[in-house]
């Protein structure tokens, strides 16, 4: 069984971010800050280095899909954010049934949602360029309360599992 401090550090970072991130809506893209996104609410926000790659596909996005409910019952959105194009977040989401399950699928189109929060990686080896890191933070009102960084290629801390256990021994 992990701690649940396992990898938690906000490194000095407090708040969410003032920047822009991306959806896609029936009028067409849209940006949308994220004050919106995150200000008078709770969210379990989980960062994917990219959309369709595997194991964001195949392990992370389903088990949030999974845990999704959980969450929404204890009056907490799910985000997911990803240095994609809102068009491939809502294809993504639509694959990846994120969309039914109500988890905001959010495109950090330029990277500076990631990079204003200090985890970026430079993928360029794999042909993918700069990305967001594998991450998940829980926030209220905007202010971040837990972060968790991935130590490895594997979800593990930043999982739906590990982040429900997580804001449970915080709402028991």
């Amino acid at each position: 069984v992990m701690s649940l401090g396992a990898q938690l550090s906000t490194r000095g970072i407090r708040t969410v971010p003032d920047c822009k991130l991306a959806v896609l809506t029936s009028e067409g893209p849209k940006l949308v800050d994220t004050q919106e996104i995150f200000g008078d609410k709770k969210v379990v926000c989980f960062s994917i280095p990219g959309a369709f790659t595997p194991t964001c596909q195949t392990r992370h996005v389903p088990g949030y899909v999974e845990q999704a409910a959980e969450f929404q019952k204890r009056g907490i959105n799910v985000a997911c954010v990803s240095v994609n194009d809102p068009f491939v977040m809502k294809a993504f989401a639509h694959e990846t049934k994120a969309s039914e399950a109500n988890i905001m699928m959010l495109g950090d189109w330029d990277g500076s949602f990631s990079s204003a929060l200090d985890r970026t990686q430079d993928i360029s080896g794999a042909g993918l360029g700069i990305r967001g890191t594998r991450f998940a933070f829980y926030a209220d009102n905007g202010e971040i309360l837990a972060m968790f960084d991935e130590p490895g290629k594997d979800v593990t801390v930043s999982g739906a599992k590990h982040m429900l256990e997580y804001v449970q021994s915080k709402t028991a």
